[in-house]
């Protein structure tokens, strides 16, 4: 595998056209240190190298970025700083795109922390659409979480939303409605280029260290202990998306959708047991895997989650390409490459 995700030929391929979009404009990265941060700078860094893209690119981080962006150092900016800090926000230049990734998609740490929470999708995203030109795009990553209190079965970006605000998902699941509502008005009364993409269950290369979720937490038990204990029977059901098929629908609809909103997940055909996902990890890095019997209410989640993305897949065609047991595979030789550790 070459220093960078491995992803980025096949993601280039696939984005080519849509990439001149950006041709020598300022992009802003917030979030460039996270998860999907971590394919957008790969790939407009690449893009620049490969395409001619001559893009002006800065990236907001909070944390040091992956060793792997070493190479790229002289050809991008990278800015450290605190998103919920208005006096940085607002010495920031203007930008004729600006990829909003920043925010807390781990449930533990958005309950740990809600106030800084609600306000990088709200109050930051307000500042940030003021640091975006009058002609300029934005993409705001919302959540398939503001579906929460609905029947989760082909839910799509027409339904009505009904909140508890007692609810333990309630400061991310109602700031991320009301970032998309600051969106919606900028776009009332500007000409800007603003999607909002409701972004469920991505996994793969680029998840970080101490990652609670499902199959962060299932590759970390695999690969310190040889042992996968799941926390109850694994039943309920999740649509998981690859992060790089992720990256390319965000991209095709921040540059050519043709709708403000659109449902990015996996899609019906691809619902799969989190019990299944850790017998699939399981046996990629030859591991025991522990399933209790008991079910548990895991901090409010829901037990299916299934979006409607037909809205996308009319525009653009399937999201998910990438199979789960290979991108579980992938997933695995990048954190092996990471931790140079061997299984």
């Amino acid at each position: 595998m070459n220093s960078s995700l491995g992803d980025e030929s096949e993601i280039l391929n696939k984005l080519e056209s849509y990439l001149q979009f950006f041709k020598n404009k300022k992009i802003l990265i917030t979030g460039g240190s996270g998860h999907l941060g971590y394919y957008f700078l790969l790939t407009f860094l690449e893009a620049n190298r490969k395409l001619s893209l001559n893009s002006d690119i800065t990236a907001i981080v909070y944390n040091n970025l992956n060793w792997k962006f070493n190479s790229y150092l002289d050809e991008f900016t990278q800015i450290k700083g605190d998103l919920t800090n208005s006096s940085f926000l607002e010495n920031l230049g203007q930008y004729e795109a600006i990829i909003h990734l920043a925010g807390y998609a781990q449930p533990a740490k958005f309950m740990l922390d809600p106030y800084s929470t609600i306000v990088i999708n709200t109050t930051s995203v307000k500042m940030l659409l003021q640091k975006l030109t009058n002609d300029g795009s934005f993409l705001y990553i919302s959540s398939s979480e503001v579906y929460r209190l609905l029947p989760m079965t082909e839910i799509n970006t027409d339904s009505n939303s009904i909140y508890d605000v007692m609810h333990p998902r309630s400061a991310y699941i109602l700031s991320k409605l009301l970032g998309e509502i600051i969106c919606e008005a900028e776009v009332s009364r500007t000409s800007k280029n603003i999607k909002i993409a409701r972004l469920s269950m991505t996994y793969g290369p680029g998840i970080k260290p101490g990652d609670t979720r499902a199959i962060s937490s299932f590759f970390s038990q695999a690969m310190s202990n040889t042992k996968i204990v799941l926390l109850d029977n694994g039943e309920a059901e999740r649509e998981y998306l690859y992060v790089a098929d992720a990256v390319v629908a965000l991209f095709k609809i921040l540059t050519k959708g043709k709708n403000p909103k659109y449902n990015i997940g996996g899609g019906l055909g691809t619902s799969i047991k989190i019990n299944q996902v850790a017998n699939i990890i399981a046996k990629l890095t030859n591991s025991e895997c522990v399933i209790p019997e008991s079910s548990l209410d895991t901090i409010g989640a829901a037990q299916k989650v299934s979006l409607d993305i037909s809205s996308y897949v009319e525009e653009f065609g399937e999201i998910n390409e990438t199979d789960i047991y290979f991108g579980l595979a992938k997933t695995l030789d990048w954190l092996i490459q990471e931790s140079a550790v061997e299984i």
